[in-house]
């Protein structure tokens, strides 16, 4: 902004066009006496409350903060750039360029923020992460007013990025930062949904569960407030996946199953084909093959219908592959495995990783000690940064049965003890 005085200049005059009183203007966190001492020059507001300002007062936060418009490229012109870079379009890429070189020449640095988040989102969808953090983080410093509260799409997929390229440790630090951003009064409901559900499967990856737990309960306070049946569907996923992670499946299954009665009447179709591969999971957790499968089914059904990614497809043939174990179908773990992997692993190495797994139990069942080393050390490289450590474990315990039955204790051993490094390492 220019200067407080002029801050406060401007926000006496917006309110009394507006024919309100410093009482009606006022929220929780910005009093009337606080509103005094803007107005006077002698407070300058946190960038959440002078968006709200603006908000109640129908004005852009850069009309209220005095930013000098002269120069500067008209929304149209950034929104246009952005769509194509949603939809997909041939030449999204050489909009964004346009629309980057034209804020460089005019100093326009909310335009080049926003021409270099499009940039990271188009790089995030080819599943270019770190392309993708290299332009949010730059999207992110050079305009002050990119917030989690004005910009969470931004923040989001920042946090999708770092964890793609395994760092999760970078990622729980900037969603931790966006949901404490957006928690200061007064809170945006849905926007600590958005960001919590995510910091909550960061730490749950990590397998730290009393922080993902701690995350959660705030949310749940939240819980009344929160109007959007997706919304709620979120936070009732990242609950059931929690307590799935910790092996406390009656409690994943109850939330797996609210969560299927929040989508219900939703037509996105996607959303519920996962929601059913996500109960699926926790049913073949239970063993309760003859459920999971129906669940499954379901899920592919709603998938394929609504055209969903390779990723997710791949996801519900590895769970075929488990399914297909307990039942003692070997060739069918193998089949539903191998096109798991043929579908994802140069873009999902954790699915890709769990699809070794199943293959390497299949290879232990048929006795072929060599191959089912192999995969399970391929299954361990692969999960080593982008899964939770007990999947790493289970991997290591897999390797230990090879190891024993090829009658190489020593060798047993010591995948035991990798394993329980792994969840060791991945508690610190």
């Amino acid at each position: 902004m220019d200067d407080a005085g002029a801050l406060g200049a401007r926000l006496r005059r917006l309110r009394k066009e507006q024919g309100l009183s410093l009482a009606r203007l006022a929220f929780p966190g910005c009093s009337t006496s606080y509103l005094c001492k803007v107005e006077a020059g002698d407070r300058v507001p946190s960038t959440p409350i002078l968006a709200e300002l603006a908000r109640r007062l129908d004005v852009t936060i850069e009309e209220l903060a005095g930013r000098d418009a002269a120069g500067a490229i008209p929304a149209a012109t950034i929104l246009l750039a952005e769509m194509s870079a949603r939809l997909g379009e041939p030449d999204a890429a050489s909009r964004i360029d346009e629309l980057e070189e034209e804020a460089r020449r005019s100093g326009d640095r909310h335009a080049l923020s926003r021409a270099l988040e499009a940039r990271g989102l188009l790089a995030l969808e080819h599943r270019d992460d770190e392309r993708a953090i290299a332009a949010l983080e730059q999207a992110r410093t050079c305009d002050p007013g990119a917030t989690p509260r004005l910009r969470p799409a931004m923040f989001e997929a920042l946090g999708r990025a770092y964890a793609g390229v395994g760092d999760l440790s970078r990622g729980i630090a900037l969603l931790r930062t966006a949901l404490d951003d957006v928690m200061r009064t007064p809170a945006d409901v849905p926007a600590a949904v958005r960001f919590g559900v995510y910091l909550a499967s960061a730490y749950t990856d990590q397998g730290r569960f009393a922080e993902a737990e701690v995350v959660l309960a705030d949310l749940i306070e939240l819980e009344p407030r929160i109007a959007d049946p997706t919304a709620r569907a979120r936070l009732q996923w990242t609950l059931a996946r929690t307590y799935a992670e910790q092996g406390r499946l009656k409690l994943a299954e109850r939330y797996g199953r609210e969560v299927l009665g929040h989508l219900e009447e939703s037509e996105q179709s996607v959303l519920r084909g996962r929601a059913h591969l996500l109960l699926g999971q926790i049913l073949l957790d239970q063993r309760r093959r003859t459920e999971a499968d129906e669940e499954l089914a379901r899920a592919e059904e709603l998938m394929r219908k609504a055209g969903a990614e390779a990723p997710e497809l791949a996801l519900l043939n590895a769970e075929r592959g488990r399914s297909a174990l307990l039942a003692g179908d070997i060739p069918g773990a193998q089949e539903a495995a191998r096109k798991a992997l043929a579908e994802t692993e140069a873009i999902e190495p954790g699915i890709a990783g769990s699809a070794c797994l199943v293959l390497a139990r299949a290879a232990l069942a048929e006795d072929d000690l060599d191959e089912a080393r192999f995969l399970c050390r391929r299954a361990i490289d692969l999960l080593e940064t982008t899964a939770a450590p007990h999947y790493r474990a289970e991997a290591h315990q897999v390797l230990a049965m090879v190891e024993e039955r090829a009658g190489n204790q020593a060798a047993a051993l010591a995948a035991l003890w990798e394993g329980i490094g792994a969840v060791d390492r991945g508690l610190l």
